[in-house]
């Protein structure tokens, strides 16, 4: 109910109506009546219509009241033909020239006033509509305008209904809030319509019918009725008036009963003659199916008529009982109640409240314009001043999953797919959608314990179109060749027993069931509908409201709202973080719960048998500011955070910090699609797209692009859009091509072009491997009722797969090790297979396999599967990353590494040594070396716990071993600027690991070390290489071995000497003491074999440990083989040196100024 409001200034307002003057109605009467009592108040107020005949353009009625009579087509009952946009450009004319503030639109029939509202709200205009007429729900008519008014008044401020049966009819058809809709009645200038008994024929008892002649005003009915009551009561006859559709069903009636004496016709009757026609009449009769007001019966009560009137909307509410007989919409009821009106009219001056002057008295007393005109002029004054609704907001309420709708979009080209919306005024607000894990269905949640389980449906292309003109942008998947069909079909409802006081606040998913909480409990939900259980709040805690749940695999989390975090386990419950939480997200994928502060950091936490486990603390580094939002990726390869501060921060599952993006507004809700991540903010929406990591080395792609590091550079390919529609799902890279697959299919980029599997239009592929120079890819056939395979293609032609492979169930991760094929399948099922290549064909066999689940491994958090190399087949090891745990599985026991999020095996294949296995844990990169007993034992030892291994800290995240180059290799996206510019200018970093290699191997096997550092003694990280071991030597004091296995090569003094240069002069001396000989014999040794430049760098360590006279030997062995060689360059170093040296230490003075003076 709105409550007064004080008018601040004169109002323009624009009335907009298909049904306005000259015609005839009750919206007429409505718009003419209160326009003109409102420009009493002071309002300036225009009427746009459309034209009547030849009355178009600019009109003035009474009062100066202004009229815009557009052209305009009729199609139906006065309305006209719809338009939209082409009737924008006079809108909009209008609506400036006039300086408007407020267009009301008036009736939900009217073409113009949708065309109107829409137009306004484009233009940030304040909008009002009142509606005039009850619809129903079932039949066409009802239910297409029921659509279109939902659609307008989704933007409307306000809506007005002229009856509390109209409100809840258009609250109900128009999904509004009914806080959002005022009543105020229609009314009458009561002076205009004074009873004249004198009018009236004494001989006759007269029933007057004044209607617009259509089906809804109960037409039909009419004709029923009257030449029952004309047979019944030879003194009655009937005046008719209006026009429509259903006169001549009137004139036939009347020609068929030859009643042409006792119903008269008038037609179409002026709003200036309707009080002369209703002083003839006793009874006013009105047959109405539906009617909001009717103010019909109002005017004629004001005339002093009786009335009989079908009982039906609004009707009810308009006049006290002892002026209307009801009816019910029924041709006996029609008749009986129309008797029992005759009866009275002879009555009535018996009873003096029944007289004409007494009915005006009390009609005059009840409606009035002046009143409807100030009760309006509330609710303009109500919204003038109410902040403008954001553009997303406006977007989200036309197009958005909403309290009323579920909407189903696709990302790239954003296209709505499909929709169902609902009457949410009985069963509640929509509280929010959750899905269900490994399946196409969401369940919508409603506050009062509603659950909607809608099942989401594949169908053919829906969208098939291509542009004209060259795009600014590349295009995307499914611009040229259309988008997947996809459709919402609801399956199934379920109810939670709740209180009549109760209702849901929260929801949360989990791998088994959903929570569901309301502010006293927490029901479990399977996934099947059926309750699992429930839990008191209270008994978890009391001090706050609950304001966010999450089910992980055997405990519920549960967020309040003063930032407090309770684990239910097993009876039992225990306090999680330092509450000051502010949101959480859980991905089952990856076993990990991201945990975002106020302060801004995020913590993850690892699911384990014994419960969480602290994993990482990711700090914040932008400032401090909440956290508002998190969002897992869908295979739990990275969290997404949303701060307070605008920032957007994308972390790996182990806490390693990818990208940060600042955007206009802070977001409120972040949603990954593919390789985008949408950031929903107050007053628009960002859309970040990032770049994932392939298989086989330097491999990226993001949903339409594949890009590949070769020879020091970045190459970029756009991936067919045929095969790729609704985006790439895997890549990877080998023998110098490049595999890609998405929804439809295959394709190779080999020799410069893409060559495309024909036979794969009907293969999803799931996981793809380079096997030598054949590509694997796991893929689910839709043509064999989704058979799932492993299928090995010569890239060269893709006609047909060369060999495939029967899978129990669709392969969730495939690896290659030379001729070594595994791929697990989502069942958790291991497939080792062997695929030999002779000549032109390849022989592919099936080696073994094995029950990864029934071992320990949960198959739905399967991301990644690696053979650690054994030379005994029956006893292979394979190397499983479950989540973000590590786990080797050998002999059917499974034993923990450690947590990974990256893992690959590389080959080493020297002396002692055959491969190593590398993970990286988030900040650093760890590796194991496979020794030739280990491979020959099957492997397995070689990941011990109790093996040494190495660490290499990494400050990108790693892609790719290079082994060859003794580095390992990455990207860190957030170097080039955002996550969606530049991907193809990213820069390779790299950090050595051959020292780690061969530390970790002197440890263990010098001579394996001496054999895999000579494999490296000609590239060019061998010299940087050695420095870092023999650095690290110094530090870990490991000397000796270290520098035995340097004094091998040839360029033993310059490691030593550049390595010396890097350390502090205080450890100088333990360096050339275990060399033995000194710094000066370093330096001779360098002088004799032609290093000059290495001997200069050394004339600062023989300057600090050796005596003057020493170091001036060596300076003058220097200049003199210098001069020799003509070096130049060399010479003025020296004596540069010499000159800073002087300057500086007194001890030497004397001697460096000799040796100065003796060389120039």
């Amino acid at each position: 109910m709105l409550g007064e409001a004080k008018p601040t200034r004169a109002l323009n307002i624009c009335m907009v109506s298909d049904f306005a003057y000259p015609a005839l109605g009750g919206v007429e009467s409505h718009l003419y009546n209160n326009s003109q009592c409102l420009m009493q108040r002071g309002h300036k107020v225009v009427i746009i219509t459309h034209s009547h005949g030849r009355r178009q353009g600019v009109r003035y009625l009474a009062g100066g009241l202004k009229v815009y009579y557009i052209p305009a087509v009729i199609v139906y009952s006065n309305a006209s033909l719809p338009t939209f946009f082409c009737s924008f450009p006079i809108f909009r004319q209008i609506f400036i020239r006039e300086q408007i503030d407020i267009v009301h639109g008036h009736q939900a029939f009217s073409t113009f006033c949708h065309e109107a509202i829409l137009h306004a709200r484009s233009m940030g205009l304040k909008t009002v509509f009142t509606d005039h007429s009850l619809l129903g729900f079932a039949d066409a008519s009802g239910i297409l305008l029921n659509k279109l008014l939902k659609f307008t008044l989704s933007d409307v401020h306000h809506a007005i209904c002229v009856s509390h049966t109209s409100k809840e009819n258009t609250v109900l058809r128009a999904a509004l809030d009914p806080q959002q809709v005022s009543v105020i009645p229609n009314a009458l200038i009561a002076d205009q319509f004074v009873p004249d008994p004198q009018a009236r024929d004494p001989q006759w008892t007269t029933v007057v019918v004044l209607s617009r002649l259509v089906y809804r005003k109960g037409v039909d009915l009419l004709v029923a009725a009257v030449p029952r009551i004309c047979q019944l009561c030879p003194r009655v006859r009937f005046i008719i008036g209006g026009d429509g559709p259903k006169r001549i069903d009137l004139e036939q009636m009347r020609e068929q009963h030859m009643l042409q004496d006792r119903v008269e016709l008038l037609g179409s009757v002026q709003a200036s003659d309707v009080r002369q026609v209703l002083v003839r009449g006793d009874i006013f009769l009105n047959t109405s199916l539906t009617e909001a007001f009717c103010i019909a019966i109002v005017e004629a009560a004001s005339c002093g008529l009786l009335v009989v009137s079908t009982k039906v909307g609004g009707i009810p509410e308009v006049l006290p009982r002892h002026m209307v007989t009801f009816a019910a919409p029924e041709e006996d009821a029609v008749v009986e109640s129309l008797m029992e009106a005759i009866g009275r009219v002879g009555e009535r001056h018996l009873h003096p409240e029944l007289s004409p002057e007494r009915f005006h008295s009390q009609v005059k007393k009840m409606y009035s314009w002046h009143n409807v005109a100030e009760r309006t002029e509330i609710v303009y004054y109500k919204i003038i001043d109410l902040e403008e609704v954001p553009q997303i907001e406006r977007l989200r309420r036309y197009f958005g999953i909403g309290t009323h709708g579920v909407y189903l979009w696709n990302v790239r080209p954003f296209a709505l797919l499909s929709s169902l919306t609902y009457d949410t005024c009985e069963f509640g607000d929509m509280v929010d959608i959750v899905w269900a894990p490994g399946r196409d269905v969401v369940f919508v949640v409603l506050a009062h314990g509603y659950i909607y389980e809608i099942a989401v449906q594949r169908r053919e292309p829906v969208l098939e179109y291509a542009f004209a003109t060259q795009h600014y942008y590349a295009r995307g998947p499914g611009e040229e060749h259309g988008i997947i069909g996809q459709s919402l079909v609801q399956q199934r409802t379920y109810r939670l027993p709740l209180g009549t006081e109760d209702a849901v606040v929260c929801a949360g998913a989990g791998p088994k069931h959903m929570l569901i909480a309301t502010c006293a409990k927490v029901y479990r939900v399977t996934w099947t509908g059926a309750l699992a259980g429930s839990i008191d709040i209270d008994s978890v805690y009391t001090g706050a409201p609950i304001v966010q749940l999450a089910a992980l695999d055997d405990e519920e989390l549960f967020v309040f709202g003063d930032g407090t975090v309770r684990i239910a386990s097993a009876g039992s419950v225990r306090a999680l973080g330092t509450g000051s939480t502010t949101c959480v997200a859980y991905s089952a994928i990856a076993g990990m719960v991201a945990v975002g502060t106020s302060e801004g950091a995020v913590e993850l936490y690892g699911c384990t048998d014994s419960g969480l486990e602290h994993v990482a603390h990711a700090e914040f580094q932008h400032g401090h500011s909440a956290v508002a939002a998190l969002r897992w990726t869908g295979d739990g390869a990275a969290v997404a955070s949303a701060h307070k501060s605008g920032h957007v921060v994308v972390r790996s599952a182990l806490g390693y910090e990818l990208n940060v993006t600042q955007i206009a507004e802070p977001a409120e809700y972040l949603a990954w699609t593919g390789m985008r991540l949408v950031a929903v903010a107050a007053r628009r929406a960002a859309v970040l797209g990032f770049a994932r990591a392939g298989s086989g080395g330097l491999c990226l792609h993001t949903d339409d692009k594949v890009m590949v590091h070769l020879n020091g550079a970045w190459r970029v390919d756009h991936a067919p859009t045929s095969v790729i529609n609704g985006g790439v799902c895997v890549a990877a890279a080998g023998d110098g091509g490049v595999a890609v697959a998405g929804t439809r299919g295959m394709a190779v980029r080999l020799g410069g072009r893409w060559r495309t599997a024909r036979a794969a239009d009907a293969l999803e592929c799931t996981a793809l491997a380079w096997s030598g120079s054949h590509v694997v890819a796991a893929c689910v056939d839709h043509a064999r009722d989704g058979a799932a395979q492993l299928m090995f293609w010569a890239p060269r032609s893709l006609d047909l797969p060369v060999e495939s492979v029967e899978l129990d169930a669709p392969a969730a991760a495939v690896s290659a090790h030379g001729a070594v094929v595994m791929a697990v399948s989502t069942r958790g099922v291991l497939h080792e297979i062997v695929a030999v290549a002779a000549d032109t064909a390849l022989h592919v066999t099936r080696r073994r396999t094995v029950d990864l689940a029934a071992a320990g491994i949960d198959p739905r958090r399967v991301r990644a599967v690696h053979w650690v190399p054994g030379a005994q087949a029956a006893r292979a090891v394979v190397l499983v990353m479950e989540g973000t745990r590590l786990r080797v599985v050998a002999n059917g026991s499974v034993r923990d590494v450690g947590r990974a999020e990256y893992v690959t095996v590389s080959g080493v294949n020297v002396g002692g040594m055959h491969s190593a296995v590398w993970w990286f844990d988030g900040s650093r990169l760890a590796a194991a070396l496979v020794s030739l007993d280990d491979f020959m034992a099957g492997g397995a030892h070689a990941l011990a716990a109790e093996r040494a291994r190495m660490h290499v800290a990494a400050d990108f995240y790693p892609l790719a071993i290079a082994t060859e180059r003794g580095a390992v290799e990455g990207i860190d996206q957030d170097a080039a600027g955002g996550p969606c510019s530049g991907l193809a200018q990213l820069p390779v970093r790299a950090r050595l690991f051959l020292h780690a290699v061969l530390a970790l191997m002197l440890r263990t096997a010098e001579a394996d070390a001496l054999m895999y550092a000579a494999c490296f003694e000609h590239r060019a990280c061998f010299s940087p290489a050695m420095e870092m071991l023999l650095h690290d030597a110094l530090e870990h004091d490991e000397l000796p071995r270290t520098l035995r296995l340097l004094a091998s090569f040839d360029t033993f003094d310059d490691i030593v000497v550049h390595a010396a240069r890097t350390v502090e002069a205080a450890a100088w001396p333990r360096l050339f003491a275990e060399i033995g000989g000194g710094a000066a014999r370093v330096f001779a040794r360098c002088l004799r074999r032609g290093r000059l430049r290495t001997a200069a760098q050394c004339l600062l360590i023989v300057h600090t440990m050796e005596p003057p006279s020493v170091a001036e030997r060596c300076i003058l062995a220097l200049l003199a083989q210098a001069a020799k060689t003509q070096d130049r360059d060399l010479c003025v170093d020296v004596l540069r040196f010499l000159r800073r040296t002087a300057a500086a230490d007194s001890a030497t003075h004397a001697i460096y100024a000799r040796l100065l003076q003796s060389a120039h």
